[in-house]
């Protein structure tokens, strides 16, 4: 973790600092009791240092670009608009070169969506599977 550790942060202060970009600054402002309990969460069940390499490596490296528009299934892509560690703008390529996707943006919401608006996000999702299970009866 030479890029955070670089930082001089303590363990708690790094795991702050990484919500405050995966979350809008209005909603990491508004929601500190939640933000907390996440920290805690984080603390009591710290990802090993391998495994924050690799995680942080793949995210570096890998790229499926020549092959997403081989994918067959219905696929949902989500994003915030707001979103600083995946800009949007990612995703609606990716959702442009994936046949039969569907994009949804959630408006003022960061890369930890499915938080911040977790009902919706979840009425989203429990959507498209509805419709995508619909459509696989149909075809059968």
């Amino acid at each position: 973790m030479p890029l955070i550790n670089s930082l001089g942060l303590t363990p708690k202060e790094k795991i702050r600092y990484g919500l405050s970009l995966a979350f809008t600054p209005e909603y990491f402002k508004n929601h500190a009791e939640e933000i907390d309990r996440i920290v805690d969460w984080r603390l009591s069940n710290p990802q090993p240092p391998y495994a924050w390499k690799r995680q942080f490596m793949a995210g570096i490296n890998f790229d499926a670009t020549d092959r997403v528009s081989q994918i067959k299934a219905p696929t949902l892509v989500v994003t915030g608009s707001e979103d600083r560690v995946t800009p949007p703008e990612r995703s609606k390529r990716l959702a442009e070169e994936i046949p039969n996707s569907r994009l949804i943006i959630l408006e003022g919401t960061g890369h930890l969506l499915s938080i911040e608006q977790a009902e919706e996000f979840n009425e989203i999702v429990l959507s498209f599977l509805q419709e995508a299970s619909k459509e696989k009866e149909l075809k059968v």
